[in-house]
């Protein structure tokens, strides 16, 4: 008995997107990825981002979170974020698959304070 075979066969059937096409994959993130990052959002602490993440572990889906990054304006003042993520599954032929993600909040705010209020655009392909 290898628990951690046992353990690794297990997160695979977990998985819910295991088995599927990539383009399907790919529709079943974004969709996720669309429900929470419309229109424009004003907290302090990236709750439609934070949702997402909440969502894809609820889901089972295995991804990682591999950098984030703030942009400035010629000010110095920061006027974008933005989260890179992997998304990891076995593909209907049975071999590792990956997708690659992008979460971008734009700042919508005033010109001192760009990040009061923001935009997000996220996509996985």
């Amino acid at each position: 008995m290898n628990i951690e075979k046992d353990i690794l066969k297990l997160a695979e059937e977990i998985n819910p997107l295991n088995g599927f096409r990539k383009a399907k994959a790919i529709n079943v993130v974004n969709k996720i990825l669309r429900k929470h990052t419309s229109g424009f959002f004003t907290d302090e602490y990236w709750k439609p981002i934070q949702e997402t993440w909440s969502e894809l572990t609820k889901e089972g889906i295995d991804y990682e979170l591999d950098k984030t990054q703030y942009f400035k304006d010629k000010e110095g003042n920061p006027n974008r974020k933005e989260w890179y993520f992997t998304v990891y599954f076995i593909n209907n032929r049975g071999k590792k698959n990956t997708l690659y993600g992008l979460i971008v909040a734009s700042g919508a705010g005033s010109i001192d304070y760009p990040l009061d209020r923001y935009d997000v655009v996220a996509y996985a392909s």
